[in-house]
This record gives structure tokens, sequence and C-alpha cells, in this order.
């Protein structure tokens, strides 16, 4: 089934039952993406992802009914990242943030993002939201949906603060969006 959905993503035909409020399946895809988009990214050597032994930390923060597609793809059916067992991690605050190699933003915490954006700030965590206007808001990559295809936006200038490496080709497949200009 998970192979029928997939190839679903990638067609040109809408899906069933196609509207525009979120469907399991686009959960489901966006879930898939987080790990397809870290296949493109390198992670300094201090964090850990050389050491086999190591997992590959996802960090998800706020409340949204994706959380449980990242259960069930990493955990019940035990997908990996970068070839690693994948252990996420459940924050509920900007303050509860902990090491993690890519931070996943829902939409409930859009109200928490500037402080969320500070206290990663200057590490090497890639992050990922699905909401309007995120990567212009400094978010790395935003997940969104064209018809039936799931897309995203790349923020370049903040990908490059990051210390991380990213690879042309998911540049390439991306938006590429301007961050919004600060307020002062």
């Amino acid at each position: 089934m998970l192979c029928l959905l997939l190839l679903q993503l990638f067609s040109e035909f809408p899906l069933s039952g196609e509207t525009r409020t979120i469907r399991p399946h686009e959960y489901l895809a966006k879930a898939v993406y987080v790990e397809k988009i870290a296949t493109f990214v390198k992670w300094p050597k201090e964090c850990g992802l050389a050491n086999q032994s190591n997992p590959f930390v996802l960090g998800i923060i706020g409340d949204s009914d994706i959380n449980l597609y990242f259960e069930e793809i990493y955990t019940t059916q035990n997908r990996k990242i970068k070839q690693k067992h994948v252990e996420i991690k459940y924050f509920t605050s900007p303050g509860s943030i902990t090491d993690c190699h890519i931070l996943f933003i829902t939409k409930s915490m859009e109200k928490e993002l500037p402080r969320i954006l500070s206290t990663i700030k200057d590490k090497p965590v890639l992050t990922i939201g699905n909401t309007v206007g995120y990567a212009k808001k400094g978010v790395h990559i935003n997940l969104f949906t064209k018809g039936s295809k799931v897309l995203y936006e790349v923020n370049l200038i903040e990908i490059r603060k990051s210390l991380l490496h990213v690879s042309y080709h998911l540049l390439k497949w991306g938006k590429i969006v301007k961050p919004q200009p600060t307020k002062s």
C-alpha cells in the first residue's frame, strides 16, 4: 500500500477524494519527504552521524496529525534516515528543544516560531515545516502541496548559516525563497 501511495505522489493525476483540506496521504507523503530531503544534506562530523550506533534524531515540536505518520513510518515500520535507526523526540516548547538532526515544526507552533529558530540558531539542525510562510520566516525547508503533488520551498540564506551542506540536487527541485525582513 505504501508503494501505491508513493506512486500516486509523483503522478500528474489528482488523488481520489481531492479537497483542499489536509489528507492522510498528504501527511504520509510529507513524512516520507523528510527522509528523502535528509539524503541531500550533510551534517558536520561533530553531529555523530558517522558512528553507526548513534541514531538519527528527528525532533518534532508541536501537535499535529502528521506526528502519527512520523511514528508509523519511522517507529512502527522502522524506516531509516541516512541508513540509521530513527529516534523521534517530541518537544512542547522552544525551551525543551534538545539535540536533534532535523526539527519538524508543526503549524501549532507558528506563534512560537521566532523563539524556536532563535533556540537552534548556529546549530547544525535542519528545520522543516509544512505551514504557509514558514520558509520566508526562517525555516530551512517548507513542504506544501500543489494539486496532488508535494513540493518544497528552500530558504538558502538560513541553510547557509546552519553549518549544514545541502546538495544542489535538493536546491534545483525546490523553490528558493527570500526571507522576510526582520522587524526592528
